[in-house]
């Protein structure tokens, strides 16, 4: 039987989809597009008959003689023919577009254009500053003064100069000054995928400013496709963007923060709470005077610093609380560990490894899978409570330290450095556990897969059960 293709229906639905769209949507520039990009059409047939031998090739099917087949070549002829005839009626004179053509972000083609930005209105000393959506960069400092000055530049993707002198004329940088509002906004030619106007792609425009306020001003700003960094300010900042990192600095205010596609959020010395929100990548928080609360997806590094008030961290995968981090917590996609934090602290994970050390308060870990560490140095002790289901258990102790033990594992193994006021029992045939009761707080484990290790700080790691004994300290 002969094998067939898929690569000839597959084409043939996206070529449906692209007339149906335009049927649907009679504004859509349908032509100018195919004039353009039609070379797309041969890279993704190419790309899928790529795919496609790949594919046979390792279920072990065999390989046609030729890639592709003659009819398949005819009608490459004619699409090559097609296109470059469309290409030249609609006026365009390069092989491939130079307009600009935008692919997760990055544009493709095109160049830039550069032209200067400079903008100023009066206003009290404590306004609201609102900077409405625009692409590109915000620099916003404050200072001393009553005015709102806004310098920098805009960059303008097009064809050809003549193109971007053009729009750069249509497009300015406005700030209008009322009732102690200030609002900032980038003025610009409608350009989208709807537009009526022939090569709608033809120009992409962002800002790079550099914003300066009065020191008392509040701050409220939208973007996208941009940096956001805020410092200097007395009042409060609201920051809403996409693709968006946001870098705060001596914040007088509270500070509230919602961005999706974020490569970084760092705040360093607010005064007031932080909100932060959305997804993205690293956060770095240090030096928070009010609450901290964290909620959406966050996949980098986050760092928690010196924040003496309550923090709420929750995702899908974690829920964290704690009383102040004086010290530090730091949360990677599989791990997290910390140094002097004050509870009551609790970890609420699925899948993680955790190390901490020093927690003064009662500790709280429930947790499906990964390694538990725990570790003191001083005295007196506070209240231990972990639930894991598979995993290890390991606790590190000052030598003289009095606790209450009740530490379980349904299966696996549990060691002991301590030899007075500790029990190791062993659980049926598969469990252990160690048991205490010297007087102090309570520290209770219950593992239901994994060992439990209980050591004396400085000391090596204890030896199994039925190992020989170590020679006993003088």
């Amino acid at each position: 039987m002969r094998r067939g293709s898929l690569v000839g229906p597959l084409l043939l639905i996206g070529i449906g989809a692209l007339f149906l769209a335009r049927n649907v949507m009679p504004e859509l520039p349908l032509l100018d597009y195919l004039a353009q990009y039609w070379p797309f059409l041969l890279i993704l047939w190419g790309g899928l008959r790529v795919l496609e031998i790949a594919v046979w090739s390792i279920r072990g099917v065999p390989l046609p003689a030729r890639g592709v087949s003659g009819g398949e070549w005819v009608l490459v002829v004619f699409l090559c023919m097609f296109g470059t005839s469309l290409h030249a009626v609609r006026g365009f004179t390069s092989w491939l577009p130079r307009a600009g053509f935008e692919w997760g972000g990055l544009e493709v083609f095109g160049e830039s254009y550069e032209y200067p930005v400079t903008a100023e209105a009066s206003t009290t000393a404590n306004p609201r500053v609102v900077i409405e959506g625009f692409q590109g960069n915000a620099r916003i400092v404050g200072g001393d003064g009553t005015a709102v000055k806004v310098t920098g530049h805009q960059t303008i993707r097009a064809t050809d100069q003549a193109t971007a002198d053009r729009t750069s004329k249509d497009t300015r940088v406005e700030v209008t000054s009322l009732n102690g509002q200030v609002v900032i906004r980038v003025v610009q030619p409608q350009s989208d995928i709807f537009s009526k106007e022939r090569n709608p792609f033809r120009r992409r425009i962002s800002a790079d400013l550099d914003i300066a306020v009065p020191r008392g001003a509040a701050i409220t700003a939208t973007g996208r496709n941009g940096d956001f960094d805020v410092s200097a300010i007395t009042g409060s900042v609201e920051i809403n963007g996409n693709d968006s990192s946001v870098r705060l600095e001596n914040i007088g205010g509270d500070a509230r923060i919602d961005v999706q596609g974020s490569e970084l959020v760092r705040a360093v010395n607010v005064k007031g709470a932080l909100e932060l929100g959305g997804r993205g990548n690293d956060v770095d928080i240090e030096k928070i005077a009010g609450q901290v609360t964290v909620n959406g997806s966050w996949s980098g590094l986050i760092q928690f610093h010196d924040l003496p008030k309550p923090v709420r961290w929750k995702t899908s995968q974690s829920e964290i609380t704690a009383q102040a981090i004086p010290g530090e917590l730091r949360l990677t996609i599989g791990d997290i560990s910390g140094n002097r934090i004050t509870g009551p602290f609790r970890i609420d994970s699925t899948t993680k490894d955790i190390v901490l050390s020093d927690v003064t308060g009662s500790t709280t870990i429930d947790l499906q899978r990964g390694d538990v560490r725990l570790s003191a140095s001083n005295t007196p002790l506070s209240e231990v409570n972990v639930r894991l289901q598979s995993g290890n258990v390991e606790m590190s102790l000052p030598e003289g330290a009095k606790f209450n033990m009740n530490a379980v594992t349904q299966r696996g193994e549990a060691y002991s450095d301590y030899l007075n006021g500790v029990k190791q029992n062993r659980e049926g045939n598969r469990g252990a556990s160690i048991i205490s009761n010297a007087g102090g707080p309570m520290i209770d484990v219950q593992v239901n897969r994994g060992d439990i290790t209980l050591r004396k700080s400085g000391k090596p790691a204890a030896l199994p059960a039925g190992s020989p004994p170590r020679p006993v300290e003088q």
